[in-house]
């Protein structure tokens, strides 16, 4: 009854205030409607109004950038907006910024897939008919098993003495993670999910050194800002897509198998362009096999092959610039290598740099708000405070 007696002084107050309201416009209207008399012209007031009026304002062309795509031919949009947009377009179509950050998107669709598949895990009926549904417990394992093995994958590249290829890292990372996620869509048990979920996280963080080296070895200088902004935006994407995938396939049981397993497609896709694309320059400079001459010829090859020729840039002139910047990075390269530095002191350089600290830490809160694990356990959370049908909550 008092609920009802509440609704209804609510309602009461609603209806009073759109009454008010719609008065109140009636009598604006009125007011605007009634024109004050016009005042008779005195003499002398033209001349009074000549020099009280204001000169006119004559109106300001639109500004128009020639030479601009049609979809940006905008006046009102500055010349840096449209500017550090085509130079983000231009970073992405480039086959070697693209491939490598197609890892970021399988590590975005990973993290927005998996609260779903947790919500099919631990309800006994869309969890299918090959496993039993998993506890509290269980789902922390499933989950963190992905982190740990990036973790220790990553530790893996970093106390690695040896210099591997970044592209035959990437090769083989997509190859692994391209098999896992096959392999995920038939796991039987528990057992399997985790081992599989702990070899998936192992291969990301091999590649995840690696993506960035590729892409920073390869992409132009003046590209490197757009092509860190490609990765993130197609970590976003991928998050996207995972979220959209799994709020589709909630509802049929079983289906968590397919949305660990769809990683595959975009797994096969990064793995087929890295081996299309060549070696790094800087890398085949620095690597030791082969004689100094021989390096230098199969860099220059692979600048060709990364370096399409520009319109208004002849082959004599291409080649000289593709020269110029082999030399720079050669240079770069002599200057490190006239220093003798131990493995160790490298990693403990790396360990205590600004950059390394501040991502730490940037890192460790990102994880410690909470943010992570409420998406994550977004299900068991909610079946634990009552919500029975937790499953119908997007």
């Amino acid at each position: 009854a008092e609920a009802a007696e509440l609704f209804a002084g609510f309602v009461r107050s609603f209806k009073d205030g759109l009454s008010e309201l719609s008065t109140s416009l009636k009598e604006l209207s009125c007011s605007l409607q009634a024109k004050p008399a016009e005042p008779a012209e005195e003499p002398g007031s033209d001349l009074e109004k000549e020099l009280n009026e204001e000169p006119e304002q004559t109106e300001r062309p639109k500004r128009s950038f020639s030479g601009m795509r049609p979809s940006l031919q905008l006046g009102a949009v500055p010349r840096s907006l449209v500017s550090a947009v085509e130079r983000q377009i231009e970073a992405a179509r480039c086959g070697h910024v693209l491939f490598p950050s197609l890892f970021n998107f399988i590590s975005g669709y990973d993290g927005g897939v998996t609260s779903f598949a947790v919500m099919q895990l631990t309800d006994v009926h869309l969890v299918g008919s090959s496993m039993l549904a998993l506890s509290a417990w269980d789902v922390g394992a499933v989950v963190s098993s992905r982190v740990c093995g990036a973790l220790c994958g990553s530790m893996l590249v970093l106390v690695s003495q040896k210099d591997p290829s970044s592209r035959d890292v990437l090769v083989w990372s997509a190859m692994g993670l391209t098999v896992i996620s096959v392999a995920t869509l038939m796991a039987p048990s528990r057992k399997h999910l985790l081992l599989l979920r702990f070899l998936a996280g192992l291969a990301e963080g091999v590649s995840s050194p690696a993506k960035v080296a590729y892409s920073t070895e390869t992409i132009q200088a003046e590209l490197r800002g757009p092509a860190t902004g490609v990765r993130l935006a197609t970590f976003g994407a991928g998050a996207s897509v995972g979220v959209m995938l799994g709020a589709i396939l909630r509802h049929y049981p079983g289906a968590w198998h397919v949305m660990f397993g769809a990683a595959a497609i975009p797994s096969m896709i990064a793995g087929a362009g890295m081996l299309s694309l060549p070696q790094s320059p800087r890398w085949l400079l620095h690597s030791a096999s082969g004689a100094p001459a021989e390096r230098r010829q199969q860099a220059l090859v692979a600048l060709e092959a990364l370096r399409p020729a520009a319109v208004d840039c002849g082959p004599e002139q291409l080649q000289l610039l593709l020269e110029r910047e082999l030399d720079d990075m050669r240079a770069g390269m002599d200057e490190g290598e006239d220093a003798e530095i131990s493995p160790a002191c490298v990693t403990w350089e790396f360990l205590t740099s600004p950059a390394t600290v501040i991502s730490t830490w940037v890192m460790f809160f990102k994880q410690a708000n909470g943010s992570v694990a409420i998406t994550t356990y977004l299900a068991p959370v909610l079946a634990a405070v009552g919500f029975k049908d937790f499953t119908t909550l997007g």
